[in-house]
């Protein structure tokens, strides 16, 4: 009978047939304690198949149904859809569905198990024989099936446990309509009589459980473990298999197409399905329902073990859906938050892993009970791993800067060495920063009492229960409130643009803090007994232990608690957040991302400072600082194309912390930070889409091209896109070795958005004559060699030569020192041009293009500056030299003048020579100003990255 898959008895045999098998009739009662005067007779396994022989021939359907894998089983559900097929006869509530393999002597302990179960519902049996070689298999199950009514027996090819489960579900869910839920049962395992009775009933009570587990209490070797605590997908995802294969499924968890999984043999096969059931939205739950686990010294579950790591990286491959951290975190939050957030004021707490997700809440007396339930039972009772005491005005204030999940982040980070963290505000205009002051430069500051001046707290738990467990610990937490704590702690200085009475909440903070460990300590609840109050061995984690498990699976060192509110989260990673063009065009993104549905998030690995630009204060919804002063800007121990770069794992680039900054995103975008393409591999491959969003090619002193888009190519693999700002770049990538698909150019606009009162003025003035005034020619920008700072001077020195009537106004500041060591300033004014500081704001930058006729930019290398659509937009002609893709933002004669790159007197030459052209023809001024403003009138960044918004869109992780 090699690929037979045909019961043995079946309910297609007529009643007729079975009253033959049954000789004696009856036996109704599925418990199987009926009189012993009316048990029919056993009959030997020919007699068995003759019978079946005349009463059911197996249609050929039947004996290619053998070994359906998942995803294709067409040839059981045809066989059993037949009309000859009816289950009306039996009508089972429960179908227990018991795998053979080998377990020939000890399947009749499972068997004669079920069949002892109590209660008023009906259970069919399916033993599905898994290709058993032993012939004591069929005495025994063909046997059961002859004498039960309710029992059925299939032989099937060997495909493993998963395969004859499989068949199994599929057989029950064609023949019996009434079924509500499948039980699995291992051939060498057994139940207790009420077990079937107990999980049904459970599984019924709750509408939002698809199944029911038990505890594991094991005989041979006898052990015993509690499983009792509350589900949790995430553990279940994150740690072990919580759930045994012998557990109660509803039929509704098959319909939706979980089967278990028959490519693996790896002794997982279990944990796969529960984790596919997690993935379609089912949950469990436990109940102690009386399940009998066979343990031996040696056995399958044992040998699979030893290859244990293989197997969980092939789950995690299998499962990228549900082990994203966004999916991980949301669990986190329901099931077990890891924050207990104490308001001072209300005295009222919230438990929560995202900050801005306080809803309800309870008091500080339940906080109290909570407490203490979770030190004496605590893989049943959840304390949070963080108490953080913070005023509810405090957290707005920080919720409405976007700062509330990087200070809980950073304050998190900084429990691991301090036994407290104190928040404090400062105020800074125009900017938002992070300062943090080590618990030694504290009191070498001699700067007061903490307690006086910090807004919010936060301290790890086991801290909290430690110091109330001591019996000096009093006195030592107290001291927060002097000038000198005990207690370690670190500060972190938050600035903000403004801090009004924000600041006067300190002293009700740290009040509130030491009230909650007098209350605790005094608590009657601290007084039970220290002993479990369940009599199994705690066999799951602590339940405040499991957010440290999620840390560790996804190998961070923190977690940003930012929970997914259902859109896309875009990050975006700037080295330094001030006023550069590559930060601006990173901000464009992020406004345009936002403006089309996402959540934007920056990132700043450098100093952790973040300059506000007006232009860009909707950008993103939050700000976030790595804030680590030893994390490189540049440089590294290795060398590709002639860089220093970091590989990744270099320990100097802190990958598990940037990853933990990071992990939670759905598009990561570097903005030219070096050390992040060491780590962008690894946060892709927790399935975010990463994107080097590059914009010049770079020279040095003897003219060797180098910059990011080289570290890019070495980092290629780690980038789903690569991103540029001009035709010309796009092209070098390629020759690079960048494939051309990855690329993508998304042309520069303007870095600020001039008003269209301002444009509207331009568009009547620029045609206008200039009369008797001098032309006005502007420089915007650094004072570095890129930018040619000392051919501006040429060029302005020739041009006083010349006496040529122009006024001259410079605009910016020396970030790069250069081999001359006189500064500019001094210079310029020996040509009487007063250097003026760098502008920032639209208003500024806008007065400035207005005021000029024409812009300078004689630089020696450039990418797509954004200066030139900058001025453009409100007709201010730009002269620029030829060099990066500058000829892709302006035509020559048309809305702007060309400059040809080559020796540096050359270039002042050239540049002096146009600004004679423009005094001598007033037509050729005219007709270059409207030139640049109909050029910048379709460009715009909104319209630039539409197909890059599209493609992200389509390219989302699902």
């Amino acid at each position: 009978m090699d690929r037979v898959a045909v019961p043995l008895r079946h309910p297609a045999i007529p009643p007729a047939c079975h009253g033959q098998l049954r000789r004696a009739g009856g036996c109704e009662d599925l418990r199987g304690d009926v009189d012993d005067r009316k048990r029919p007779e056993l009959l030997r396994l020919g007699d068995v198949q003759q019978l079946l022989g005349l009463a059911h021939e197996a249609p050929p359907e039947a004996r290619d149904a053998g070994g359906a894998r998942t995803g294709d089983r067409s040839g059981i559900m045809g066989m059993i859809s037949m009309d000859r097929i009816s289950g009306a006869e039996l009508a089972p509530q429960i179908v227990v569905i018991v795998p053979i393999y080998k377990h020939s002597a000890l399947v009749a302990e499972a068997i004669e198990s079920v069949l002892d179960q109590h209660g008023s519902h009906t259970i069919a049996m399916l033993l599905v024989s898994d290709g058993c070689p032993h012939p004591e298999t069929d005495t025994v199950a063909s046997t059961y099936a002859t004498v039960h009514p309710n029992i059925f027996y299939f032989r099937n090819v060997n495909g493993g446990p998963s395969a004859a489960r499989n068949f199994g579900i599929d057989y029950a869910l064609a023949a019996w309509p009434s079924l509500d839920a499948i039980y699995f049962l291992d051939a060498d395992n057994r139940l207790s009589s009420t077990a079937m009775a107990t999980a049904y009933a459970c599984l019924k009570q709750t509408t939002d459980v698809s199944w029911v587990y038990p505890n594991i209490d094991s005989f041979g070797i006898g052990w015993s473990g509690s499983y009792s605590p509350p589900y949790s997908r995430l553990l279940h995802v994150i740690h072990d298999n919580i759930c045994d294969t012998g557990s109660l499924v509803s039929r509704e968890v098959f319909e939706s197409g979980v089967r278990f999984d028959t490519d693996s043999k790896s002794g997982y096969e279990d944990w796969d399905f529960w984790l596919q059931c997690i993935a379609h939205g089912f949950r469990g739950k436990h109940c102690s329902f009386g399940f009998e686990y066979r343990q031996r010294a040696e056995s399958r579950f044992r040998e699979v073990n030893r290859d244990r790591a293989a197997t969980l990286a092939h789950l995690r491959r299998r499962h990228k859906g549900i082990a994203r951290p966004e999916k991980l975190l949301q669990w986190e939050h329901e099931e077990s938050p890891r924050y207990a957030v104490i308001c001072p004021t209300t005295r009222r707490c919230h438990e929560v892993t995202d900050p801005t997700l306080r809803e309800g809440g309870f008091s500080l007396t339940d906080l109290l009970t909570r407490f203490w339930q979770g030190v004496h039972l605590p893989d049943e009772k959840h304390i949070a791993p963080f108490f953080c005491w913070a005023g509810s005005e405090i957290l707005a204030a920080l919720e409405s800067h976007g700062v509330i999940f990087n200070v809980f982040w950073l304050m998190e980070r900084l429990t691991r060495e301090n036994n407290f963290v104190a928040l404090s505000l400062a105020s800074s205009p125009g900017k938002i920063g992070v300062q943090i002051r080590t618990h030694a430069e504290l009191r070498e500051s001699q700067s007061g009492a903490i307690g006086a001046r910090a807004v919010a707290w936060m301290a790890r738990s086991r801290i909290v229960q430690e110091i109330c467990e001591d019996p000096g610990g009093e006195g030592w937490v107290n001291s927060l409130a002097a000038d000198v704590p005990g207690p370690t702690v670190a500060e972190i200085v938050l600035s903000l643009p403004a801090v009004g009475p924000l600041a006067e909440n300190a002293a009700g903070t740290v009040a509130g803090l030491l009230e909650t460990f007098a209350l605790l300590r005094s608590s009657r609840s601290r007084d039970v007994p220290k002993k479990r109050w369940r009599w199994r061995p705690q066999q799951l984690p602590d339940r405040r232990d499991y957010y440290r498990i999620l840390c560790e699976s996804l190998d961070v060192n923190g977690l940003m608690p930012r929970v997914s509110d259902g859109r896309p989260d875009a990050g975006f990673v700037v080295p330094f957040a001030s006023f550069g063009g590559a930060e601006k065009v990173g901000y464009a993104l992020a406004r345009t991302l936002r403006a089309a549905g996402f959540r934007t998030h920056l990132f700043i690995v450098g100093t952790p400072v973040y300059n506000i630009i007006d232009e860009y204060k909707s950008a993103f919804d939050t700000v976030n600082f790595l804030a680590d002063e030893t994390f490189p800007v540049w440089g590294g121990p290795s060398n590709f194309y002639g860089h220093d770069i970091f590989l990744p794992g270099s320990p100097e680039v802190k990958e598990s912390t940037l990853k933990g900054l990071m992990a939670n995103l759905d598009v990561l975008v570097n903005c030219q930070s070096a050390p992040l393409n060491s780590v962008m591999g690894s946060i892709r491959s927790m399935g975010t889409l990463t994107a080097s969003y590059l914009h010049v090619v770079d020279a040095t002193a003897v003219g060797r091209v180098v910059g990011h888009p080289y570290i890019t190519v070495g980092f290629e693999h780690a980038y789903d896109l690569v991103l540029t700002c001009s035709n010309k770049l796009e092209e070098y990538l390629h020759s690079l070795g960048i494939p051309a698909d990855k690329i993508m150019h998304v042309p520069n606009a303007a870095g600020f958005t001039a008003p269209a009162s301002a444009r509207a003025e331009m568009v009547e003035a620029r045609p206008k004559a200039r009369g008797k005034r001098p032309l006005r020619a502007l420089y915007i920008g650094r004072l570095d060699r890129q930018k040619g700072v000392e051919r501006l001077y040429s060029a302005i020195d020739t041009i006083r030569q010349q006496e040529l009537p122009i006024d001259f106004r410079v605009i910016g500041a020396q970030l790069v020192e250069g081999n001359d060591k006189n500064p500019w300033n001094k210079k310029f004014q020996e040509l009487n041009v007063l250097l003026e500081p760098p502008v920032f704001s639209s208003d500024e930058l806008s007065a400035a293009f207005r005021w000029a006729d024409c812009l300078i930019l004689p630089s020696r290398w450039e990418g797509a500056p954004l200066v030139i659509p900058e001025a453009q937009q409100l007709g201010c002609i730009p002269i620029c030299t030829d060099v990066g893709a500058v000829s892709e933002l302006l035509s020559d004669g048309e809305d702007g003048l060309l400059v040809e790159d080559g020796a540096d007197d050359d270039v002042a030459e050239s540049i002096a020579e146009c600004l004679q052209q423009l005094v001598g023809s007033e037509k050729l001024r005219v007709a270059l100003a409207l030139g640049a403003l109909k050029r910048s009138e379709n460009n715009h960044w909104e319209a630039n990255f539409r197909p890059l918004v599209q493609k992200l869109l389509t390219r989302l992780p699902q």
